[in-house]
């Protein structure tokens, strides 16, 4: 075979029946030029013999990447998905989570069709969410209509080449998650992978700077994956709510001092400004009423809205049963 056209990356950890199903909706894919690599993020000795039985009785298209030493500390999927694209050579890249599966089996045949005569580097399907085996998300955008309104460059199966200014509103309202996703590689490369440093909101930060430098998006409204809402040993469960809360702050940071587009900008201001209001909160409920508002005076200064603003009068008020300072 020649060299493949796509390389999938599927971080995990400590998750072997979970990444069985997982390999197994990449092995059922119609376009077959691809290359997966398995990156294992300091499994224990246990699960690491169980990953490489799984992956060597695969064929030769699928790889794992393994730690140097087994059960180290995990390094989170950001890291993990960073050395998986850099092992791989194809033209473009895929991302799968373990515990994830992809349920349309043209995925990849569908977005090559696309993103080769268009020259476009993004493109970008639609997900389900389910808890166990309930569907609680049909669809991962509440509102698609903006990124049906550009240009239909495919009828069957639908295809729109999207503004980065629809795809980043569609983003900011829910994480676009790497299942949705295959990147040109060349994109990549121009705007670097993974922040190293955040073991939360990686995706966000990732994708709203995927989408700062690139001027349009192709969107197929079709559902390829079915993501597993965080439960169980979820990556997200094994932090506070508070690190979440300052991880998703880095990102957003970064992105507003780092962006060069108008729109990656303004949401990159809406979620820090939002993430500064929960934090806000936090700190109140903690009975630290100063810093509640001095978290809640900054996201006035970074998005001056009617929600920052009330959120400066709430915390600026006595929490309830609070005995009165003298």
């Amino acid at each position: 075979m020649s060299q493949a056209d796509v390389t999938i990356v599927t971080p995990t950890r400590n998750r072997p029946p979970l990444l069985e199903r997982a390999l197994d909706s990449i092995a059922r894919q119609t376009f077959q030029n691809y290359e997966v690599y398995v990156v294992d993020d300091g499994s224990s000795a246990e699960h690491a013999d169980a990953y490489r039985a799984i992956v060597g009785r695969r064929d030769a298209r699928f790889h794992l990447l393994q730690p140097l030493q087994p059960g180290q500390t995990g390094s989170g999927p950001g890291v993990s998905r960073n050395r998986g694209m850099e092992a791989g050579h194809g033209r473009y890249i895929a991302f799968l989570d373990d515990d994830d599966t992809w349920t349309w089996d043209d995925h990849l045949k569908s977005a090559i069709e696309v993103l080769d005569p268009t020259g476009v580097d993004l493109y970008c399907a639609d997900m389900q969410g389910f808890s166990g085996d309930v569907l609680v998300f049909e669809s991962w955008f509440p509102d698609s209509r903006p990124l049906l309104s550009g240009e239909r460059v495919r009828a069957d199966p639908p295809a729109y080449r999207t503004t980065r200014a629809a795809f980043v509103k569609a983003a900011s309202h829910r994480v676009v998650h790497p299942n949705m996703l295959v990147v040109r590689r060349q994109l990549v490369e121009r705007t670097g992978g993974f922040l190293n440093s955040l073991r939360y909101a990686e995706d966000t930060e990732f994708v709203l700077r995927l989408a700062d430098s690139t001027p349009a998006v192709l969107f197929c409204p079709k559902p390829v994956a079915r993501y597993r809402l965080p439960e169980g040993n979820a990556h997200s469960l094994s932090m506070s709510r508070t690190f979440q809360e300052l991880q998703t702050l880095a990102a957003a940071q970064h992105l507003r001092i780092t962006a060069r587009s108008p729109e990656v900008r303004q949401a990159a201001r809406g979620i820090e400004s939002w993430t500064l209001r929960l934090l806000s909160e936090a700190v109140k409920r903690d009975g630290r009423p100063g810093a509640a508002v001095a978290l809640a005076l900054q996201a006035l200064v970074v998005k001056p809205t009617l929600g920052a603003v009330a959120q400066v009068a709430r915390a600026m008020l006595p929490r309830r049963g609070a005995t009165p300072q003298k």
